[in-house]
């Protein structure tokens, strides 16, 4: 009979010790996951403002996207964890179950806030990109269209002599004014 409960005794003994690795285990990995994803959050958030000129836009996208492959590599042991917080639910006592699954969805929280903060900033900065590429495009079209500007008036003949030619170059000029006009309206 003392051999019997001295042996159930040892294998509850084994099973607590079991579990108490575990819980160990599960607590300092995610203590240690939460960590890193607060961290990598803030991070995002401290990232400089998106740029204005398309090449710092780009660059700002690769490290956006460097900081997400580097996140995503944390979902491997973000499962891991799951795993471990489902074990400990069954193998633990009731009065813990609430805390741990509590635990876990704060980091499924953690996770998703982090994916979102992320999604947020890449959303960011392509629109940046956006309006970058489209102001670029707009002051290239009113440089092109300064360019001919130009050449048209270095092309207009001197001042005529005769009234009819004064009239013809007045007209020629109230029609360049107009186009100039309607170039400042569409810029403005």
């Amino acid at each position: 009979l003392w051999g019997d409960i001295r042996a159930r005794t040892e294998e509850r003994e084994t099973k607590f010790l079991d579990v108490l690795e575990m819980a160990e285990k599960f607590w300092y990995d995610m203590a240690a996951l939460l960590t890193t994803l607060k961290d990598t959050q803030d991070i995002i958030h401290d990232l400089e403002s998106p740029g204005i000129d398309p090449s710092l836009i780009k660059q700002q996208v690769e490290a956006a996207e460097t900081i997400k492959e580097e996140a995503d590599g944390l979902h491997e042991e973000l499962e891991f964890i799951r795993i471990l917080g489902t074990d400990l639910i069954f193998a633990c006592g009731e009065t813990e179950k609430p805390e741990v699954k509590k635990s876990i969805d704060e980091m499924n929280s953690a996770w998703e806030n982090l994916n979102r903060t992320w999604k947020d900033r890449l959303d960011k900065l392509e629109e940046a990109m956006l309006s970058a590429v489209q102001y670029q495009d707009s002051l290239q079209a009113m440089f092109d269209w300064l360019d001919n500007a130009v050449i048209k008036l270095c092309d207009l003949s001197p001042v005529g002599t005769d009234l009819d030619t004064v009239k013809e170059q007045i007209n020629e000029m109230k029609e360049f004014k107009m186009e100039v006009y309607q170039q400042q309206d569409r810029k403005s």
